[in-house]
């Protein structure tokens, strides 16, 4: 008790924007970017609700039932904001936005600029992160290497018979749709679970731990996993 919850969601919580968008871009290029938010926003949803839930509910402070706080904004972040901002503009002013930016190029040119700094800023970001929580601060347990290979293994191979069953079922996808959901299935762990669990009371070592070794062990495992997905 204490961990039960954390693993559960470092399981199935993903590092989507710091670390899987810089990722996705690299591997597949910006043509992967609307898929990966499709990823973000579901992500993002399961992590604010029933996330929080799971590790609210494994509180070693209290006992019964606990009730977790539901803050709407958490399911709102800076990032989703872009997105739906941005959704207006791409559906149903594409002709006055062409004009705009054909009229005066620096609106264009500033916007690329800004999107442009998201991949370095989000490796800095990671890197910070690292140095913060200290890579001598990792420790393989059991519990840990359960996590790891929940993320790591179980994940992305869930994730595949997902797609296999929809594409079997029916379900058209595209194949840099399919490659970017396992992909993101394998990310690492999501950056803030050990302040959900200095929230919830439960081991904020552990959570630290995961959130470290995954960062870090990713890089390995990528390579592995594409290598799987293109033989198959």
């Amino acid at each position: 008790k204490g961990r039960r919850g954390l693993m559960m969601v470092a399981i199935n919580g993903a590092n989507t924007v710091f670390i899987g968008l810089p990722l996705n871009t690299a591997l597949f290029g910006d043509t992967s970017i609307p898929y990966l938010l499709v990823y973000y926003i579901v992500n993002t949803i399961v992590i604010w609700t029933f996330g929080v839930w799971v590790i609210a509910g494994d509180d070693p402070t209290v006992s019964g039932k606990t009730k977790a706080k539901f803050d709407l904004r958490h399911l709102l972040p800076v990032p989703l904001w872009g997105f739906i901002v941005a959704l207006p503009f791409i559906f149903f002013f594409t002709k006055a936005a062409n004009y705009i930016a054909n009229g005066t190029g620096f609106i264009t040119t500033t916007l690329s600029g800004l999107g442009g700094l998201v991949t370095p800023l989000s490796l800095i970001y990671i890197g910070i992160m690292l140095k913060k929580f200290g890579l001598s601060s990792m420790r393989i347990d059991a519990h840990s290497l359960l996590a790891l290979l929940g993320r790591f293994v179980l994940s992305p191979i869930v994730m595949g018979i997902i797609i296999f069953a929809g594409l079997h079922s029916g379900i058209q996808m595209v194949p840099i749709f399919q490659k970017t959901l396992i992909i993101q299935s394998a990310t690492p762990a999501l950056a803030v679970l050990p302040i959900l669990a200095d929230t919830y009371h439960s081991d904020v070592k552990y959570a630290t731990n995961v959130v470290v070794m995954t960062s870090t062990l990713f890089i390995i495992v990528v390579p592995i996993i594409m290598s799987i997905i293109n033989f198959i």
